[in-house]
């Protein structure tokens, strides 16, 4: 399976796993009976060493890993492997 929305800007930046943006991070999870109506249910505290790859589950810390970008916003992280498998076509920027 690979990434193919061709209207779409795909690129990807070499991104240090001890940025600030890795640290501090709440995983938080909602539920609800609808879209509208979403509650918080949980908000778990992520360690700043785990950036986890979300093709292999690999955790990154404390090297490097590809964000890949969907028309300039930040998509997920990948290894460098996973990113060549799922995101070929993706730019760097």
């Amino acid at each position: 399976m690979s990434y193919d929305e061709s209207d779409e800007k795909l690129t990807y930046k070499v991104l240090s796993t001890q940025d600030p943006m890795f640290q501090s991070r709440v995983n938080r999870m909602y539920g609800g009976d609808s879209f509208d109506a979403l509650q918080l249910i949980s908000a778990v505290p992520m360690p700043d060493s785990l950036v986890i790859c979300n093709g292999c589950n690999e955790n990154l810390y404390p090297g490097e890993c590809c964000g890949i970008y969907i028309n300039d916003h930040l998509y997920d992280v990948y290894c460098d492997s996973c990113r060549q498998k799922y995101f070929e076509q993706a730019i760097l920027e």
